[in-house]
């Protein structure tokens, strides 16, 4: 569990470390961690920010607010849909979940 608190760390590299399966590593995550997770915005926005002095393999970071409030939600380190960061992809499977619901 420790070497995922790296948000460079994924599940498939810890567990090419560990040499174990992906699927392993995630339940282990998921029998172990409850995160809980924020209700959708009636109206969200969705907008990329231009960030020179990232550290990442991109210069803008994706960014999801509450159109109606200007409350920020989530900040991504990459816009880049397959990147180390798998975020995006959770977040819209989840969102895809709540819309048929």
């Amino acid at each position: 569990m420790k070497d995922l608190k790296h948000p460079e760390d994924t599940y498939t590299s810890v567990a090419e470390r560990y040499h174990v399966s992906k699927a392993t590593v995630l339940r282990l995550f998921d029998k172990h961690v409850d995160i809980m997770r924020k209700p959708l915005p009636m109206v969200l926005s969705i907008d990329e920010h231009y960030f020179p002095e990232s550290d990442m393999d991109s210069l803008y970071c994706f960014l999801l607010m509450n159109f109606i409030t200007g409350e920020v939600i989530d900040v991504l380190p990459t816009r880049r849909k397959h990147s180390p960061c798998s975020s995006a992809r959770i977040f819209w499977s989840v969102w895809k979940a709540e819309l048929k619901s």
